[in-house]
């Protein structure tokens, strides 16, 4: 097994993209029409942000136990509200579960994040204190994804305002 590097602010700011990314990645996955499809689609991404946070900390990955993980903390928060799961989602709940993928992503990367600063390592997390750690995040996360495209859109009048500027000094 490979040992933890050691954690610099660069390695949590790397970190922290890739969850970024990954939540992205995970509310296009959340937005699509076919229920199934998009939780199965959450869950790769999710594995994948697992995979790279592993490299990122230098830790081994074992797909096997990341499946298992992110399969038996998302079916623990799946169950807490399974009708859900099973009823017809309209077009416009489609946002809702966008937003809900998004926050999943981002609770199971700060709760790896913490684990993995601790020097913890994927097969020795504690699925019962990952789980309160999930649900902590899982809050954070629902505002955190909720908020990500009015940041986009932030970023993209500031770039826009950046550029009108420079094209009025010409």
């Amino acid at each position: 097994m490979n040992t933890p590097q050691n954690n610099t602010s660069a390695s949590l700011v790397r970190a922290e993209n890739i969850i970024n990314r990954h939540i992205v990645w995970a509310m296009a996955s959340g937005a699509m029409p076919i229920h199934i499809v998009d939780v199965i689609g959450v869950m790769f991404i999710q594995n994948d942000m697992i995979k790279q946070l592993c490299k990122l900390y230098g830790l081994d990955y074992n797909e096997n136990i990341g499946k298992s993980i992110v399969s038996s903390i998302i079916a623990s928060s799946v169950a807490k509200g399974i009708s859900f799961v099973f009823k017809p989602i309209k077009a416009g709940e489609r946002i809702l579960m966008a937003i809900l993928s998004g926050a999943f992503t981002y609770a199971m990367g700060r709760m790896f994040i913490s684990n993995f600063e601790k020097g913890i390592s994927l097969i020795d997390i504690d699925i019962n204190k990952g789980e309160e750690l999930f649900n902590e995040y899982f809050e954070k996360g629902k505002d955190f994804a909720k908020n990500i495209t009015s940041r986009k859109d932030l970023k993209r009048k500031s770039v826009t305002r950046k550029l009108n500027n420079e094209e009025e000094k010409e």
